[in-house]
């Protein structure tokens, strides 16, 4: 199930991504960034081989230039820190084993982890304020299931903390462990049982004729 999960959301990755490079065009020197013929200000980033940053015309109509800039410096920060992987993940022991409240809650945790994750890089890059005018206009209506986009996840507590200060990238690289390592601890041993179970049952069952 939890491989099966993983294909599925790859696949479908791959189907909105070569769908987006028939409908979008792409910039000499930029081969990383889909632009949409759209009013609407909306940018999100799919993970690949290379990665890509989709965003609509409108987000340069609607938003100055340092807010672009801090939408671009969150979405590439996604691809970066392999953002999409983690969710994806998520998603899949949700699917795997629904009945574990930690799996059918962690999607939803990450998610607004790696956001805040996102913000900090761009803050890092564009400043507090260029980042939250960016979180105020950008919208994230339309983007895929398999993408990430600035304004899908968290935004009410992500404005308080670029309002107030965002925690300090040390903080959050330390919440970032904590989560992957309380992840890895509860799904090694079920991935290692589940491992064994399956050899034991090839062992034990004879091949059929």
């Amino acid at each position: 199930m939890f491989v099966h999960g993983v294909r599925i959301r790859a696949r479908k990755r791959r189907e909105h991504l070569a769908i987006l490079r028939l409908a979008a065009r792409s910039e000499p020197g930029s081969p990383g960034t889909l632009w949409l013929a759209h009013d609407r200000p909306l940018a999100f980033s799919l993970a690949g081989r290379p990665g890509v940053v989709v965003a609509t015309e409108g987000l340069v109509r609607h938003l100055d230039r340092p807010a672009v800039d801090a939408v671009f410096a969150h979405e590439r920060a996604h691809l970066a820190g392999r953002h999409h992987l983690l969710v994806a993940t998520a998603g899949a022991f949700r699917a795997a084993v629904p009945f574990l409240p930690l799996f059918r809650q962690s999607p939803q945790a990450i998610s607004e982890l790696i956001e805040l994750a996102a913000d900090v890089a761009a803050v890092r890059h564009c400043g507090r304020a260029a980042v939250r005018s960016a979180l105020q206009a950008v919208s994230s209506h339309g983007s895929p299931s398999t993408s990430l986009a600035m304004a899908q996840h968290g935004v009410d507590m992500r404005m308080v903390r670029l309002r107030s200060g965002p925690p300090p990238p040390g903080k959050l690289r330390r919440m970032a462990s904590c989560a992957m390592a309380g992840m890895t601890a509860v799904t090694l041993p079920f991935l290692v049982g589940t491992g064994l179970l399956v050899g034991l049952a090839l062992f034990s069952c004879p091949a059929p004729l």
